[in-house]
């Protein structure tokens, strides 16, 4: 009896302090590793841009090689989407992109079963021609989780993978050939009268991400045109009336240039008769996850002119001619109202 008795006396005692420890632990962890390169910025961020690269240096990957992986939404776009089931180690969870800044930054949510989500991000910066790639994550802790931070659990068990990772983010970089660049140019044009067949949708931008969303709006749209004979006269194209970072949502028109004779839409479609104007013009080689930095640089140039913009139309020249997602090229036009 006074042995089971000292034994929940002991028990009773290390709750007290575990309790204790909690209450003045961290609320949550913080892990970063960094690691320098004389890799340029753009051959570092073209191992780190798109969920898919990561296949090539994952440390989990590496080191569990049955694991599954999947993707979804538009590869390398906020709101694309990482899953995998794998061994205890490598654990079930997805990934999601939050943020991504062309040779910059690419923030990301990650989730794994019966955990918070936590949030993490591979910056590179550049200073007298060394790069510097930096990995990080953090989250919060469930009260009584909170002590482990003091025995460094999460940066002893997420540390040495990152510096893994990095390592062949480093050796991948240097030993890859420089990325084409070609110069982004922006010009004021004079945008011609257009007679537009599409849909419209007010959606999310993680929808509208994904290549599924432009796929079958565009059938539906080339399915109607063939149905009734309608006459082409331009591109496929989309017209962006709104962009809500706040809340992420957006409104999209997925179209074609049609003959101004069209009067009627089809069934289920739209007609929108775009009105000629001056327009800010900038013209985007490569696939669509990679657009980001040509609409920052047409947003610097309206900023610094001073232009009051309206509609934004993305312009898909050759989509249905070319194979591979780099030789797309993509007219960026932003109408402008003053």
């Amino acid at each position: 009896m006074k042995i089971i008795k000292g034994l929940l006396i002991t028990l009773l005692a290390l709750l007290v302090i575990w309790i204790i420890l909690a209450l003045f632990s961290p609320k949550g962890y913080n892990v970063s590793r960094e690691i320098t390169t004389e890799a340029s910025l753009e051959k570092v961020w073209n191992q780190i841009s798109t969920f898919e690269k990561w296949q090539n240096w994952s440390p989990w990957k590496i080191n569990d090689s049955n694991l599954k992986s999947k993707y979804e939404g538009t590869s390398g776009s906020v709101g694309s989407m990482t899953s995998w089931v794998g061994d205890p180690q490598s654990g079930t969870g997805n990934m999601t992109i939050t943020e991504v800044i062309p040779n910059s930054k690419l923030g990301y949510d990650l989730q794994f079963e019966e955990f918070p989500v936590s949030q993490g991000f591979i910056e590179i910066t550049e200073e007298n021609g060394i790069s510097t790639i930096s990995w990080n994550s953090k989250g919060d802790l469930p009260f009584f989780m909170r002590p482990v931070t003091f025995f460094g659990m999460f940066d002893n068990m997420m540390g040495p993978n990152f510096e893994v990772g990095l390592l062949i983010i480093k050796e991948l970089a240097e030993s890859s050939p420089e990325p084409l660049k070609k110069e982004i140019e922006v010009s004021q044009v004079e945008m011609p009268e257009v007679n537009c067949l599409g849909i419209r949708h007010k959606t999310t931008m993680a929808k509208v991400m994904t290549k599924e969303f432009f796929e079958t709006n565009y059938q539906t749209i080339f399915a109607a045109i063939g149905e009734v004979n309608i006459q082409v006269t331009g591109n496929s194209s989309c017209i962006y009336y709104s962009w809500n970072e706040l809340d992420s949502t957006t409104e999209v028109f997925p179209c074609v240039s049609v003959s101004s004779s069209l009067e009627i839409a089809p069934v289920g479609l739209q007609l929108v008769l775009v009105p000629a104007s001056r327009a800010v013009k900038s013209t985007y080689y490569g696939s669509a996850e990679e657009s980001m930095a040509t609409h920052l640089k047409i947003d610097d140039y309206c900023k610094e002119y001073n232009l009051k913009t309206g509609l934004v139309i993305e312009e898909y020249v050759n989509t249905a001619t070319v194979n591979s997602g780099d030789e797309l090229i993509t007219n960026i036009y932003y109408q402008i109202i003053e």
